[in-house]
């Protein structure tokens, strides 16, 4: 994370380095990335960017951070999302909320991609985590909603079911992306509606109903 002489920087230079570091970490995949691009942009001097920050790590992972606040503050109090809905057409609601923001500011687009590609390398997979876990308060905030009010299964303890949400979650979007780099925005939202009933088959309590009328099949395959 970047030390306290970065936060305490005036909001226009602040601004200014986050821009440069969101624009090239959103053209460039995280190695190909170059930190003399965000100092000519940002009009710093190396000396100045590692006074901010301890390495590159350091600077993308604030900057894919600093996206991710962008969201919510778009978001405004998504709270209000998960009290006005059930709890499965509010997930619904709120992917298509994060797809109409990575559309609308090309830079998360970006940076959702350039993210997709490190999961699988070591380093890459050490960054993610980084990031998960500086954000996962946020988002457990209303799986326990879902889970309190048993609309997620508790069979399964809540952490467990919380990494898995995740895991899930990036799985697709990386099968997706590689698919389909060009994705345009009619396909995102029907690409959301698969990922929501994913998310159902994985997460949602059975059906006391159908699983009743599952085991009175597989009896009557017994007597059989």
């Amino acid at each position: 994370m970047p030390n306290a002489r970065f936060t305490r920087l005036e909001t226009a230079k602040k601004e200014a380095i986050l821009e440069a570091a969101m624009e090239e970490f959103a053209t460039y995949d995280y190695e190909l990335a170059s930190i003399n691009r965000i100092i000519e942009k940002a009009d710093l001097t190396k000396g100045s960017l590692y006074y901010y920050f301890d390495n590159k790590e350091d600077i993308y992972i604030t900057a894919i951070n600093e996206d991710i606040n962008r969201w919510w503050e778009f978001l405004g109090n998504p709270l209000r999302i998960f009290a006005n809905k059930d709890f499965w057409q509010a997930v619904t609601t709120f992917i298509e909320l994060r797809l109409e923001y990575v559309y609308k500011f090309p830079h998360s687009l970006g940076l959702m991609r350039g993210m997709l590609t490190i999961i699988d390398k070591e380093q890459g997979s050490a960054i993610l985590n980084k990031i998960v876990n500086k954000n996962a308060k946020r988002f457990n905030t209303f799986l326990k909603i879902g889970y309190q009010k048993r609309e997620i299964r508790t069979d399964l303890p809540f952490d467990l079911l919380s990494s898995l949400f995740f895991a899930v979650f990036f799985a697709m979007l990386k099968w997706k992306i590689n698919k389909t780099p060009d994705l345009k925005i009619v396909e995102a939202k029907e690409f959301s509606e698969k990922m929501i009933n994913v998310f159902k088959r994985v997460f949602k309590p059975e059906d006391p109903q159908s699983h009743t009328i599952k085991l009175n099949n597989s009896l009557k395959k017994e007597k059989q």
